[in-house]
C-alpha cells in the first residue's frame, strides 16, 4: 500500500477474488448457465483443477446472499413496507 498512494486500507487481493467471483456468478446467472456449468468455468478461470470443490465456497456465498435478499423481500411484504 505504501507504493500505491490512495489504495483503501481494506484493499486486498482476496477481496478482488471475492468481487470477481460475485460478478462472474451474476453474469453466469444472467446467461442462464446451470450451477455445474458455472462451477466448471469458474474452476478454469481461477486456475483450479476441473474437479476442484473450491468454487463451491463461492457458490455457497452467492446462495446465502440470494437467500438473504429473498428473506428481506418477504419480510418487507409481510410488514407492508415498500419492496425494491
Amino acid at each position: 500500500r505504501a507504493k500505491v498512494p490512495g489504495l483503501p486500507a481494506t484493499f486486498s487481493t482476496h477481496l478482488l477474488r471475492y468481487t470477481w467471483n460475485d460478478r462472474f456468478g451474476d453474469a453466469a446467472e444472467a446467461v442462464g448457465w446451470s450451477a455445474d456449468q458455472e462451477r466448471q468455468v469458474r474452476n478454469l478461470h481461477q486456475g483450479w483443477t476441473p474437479t476442484s470443490k473450491q468454487g463451491d465456497q463461492y457458490q455457497r456465498r452467492r446462495n446465502r446472499k440470494r437467500g438473504q435478499a429473498i428473506s428481506q423481500r418477504l419480510q418487507a411484504q409481510a410488514t407492508g413496507r415498500d419492496v425494491k
